[in-house]
């Protein structure tokens, strides 16, 4: 993946062990970040698992959720630019799902939450 002129803040990647049972695995933070600063959140998860997302940022920013087929990112949920979003999904494929935000503007707070079971 080639990323021109955008600073990553923090990449947060979490490798989780394949939540087979019934119980949720449930993530929630807070990021902050600026104006075309990048902070991608990895998990991953297996075919067949229930993805729940959502998040609230105190101004629009750029949002999308994808996984990496080799060099290639595979967009699931393509780039919007959002203040909120609340969506559930369930997964076709065992990969490694990112959530990505960029900020659109600079002081960008964003509260997240997601939870697969």
């Amino acid at each position: 993946m080639l990323l021109k002129n955008i600073t990553f803040t923090m990449m947060a990647i979490f490798l989780l062990n394949g939540c087979q049972s019934d119980s949720k695995s449930k993530h929630a933070g807070s990021l902050e970040i600026g104006k075309d600063q990048v902070v991608e959140i990895c998990s991953e998860m297996s075919k067949g698992q229930s993805l729940e997302l959502r998040f609230k940022a105190n101004i629009p920013v750029s949002f999308n959720l994808h996984y990496h087929d080799a060099e290639t990112v595979i967009p699931l949920i393509p780039k919007q630019s959002l203040p909120a979003f609340k969506h559930t999904m369930t997964l076709e494929s065992m990969q490694e799902y990112c959530l990505m935000w960029t900020g659109l503007s600079s002081e960008t707070t964003i509260i997240y939450e997601y939870a697969f079971h």
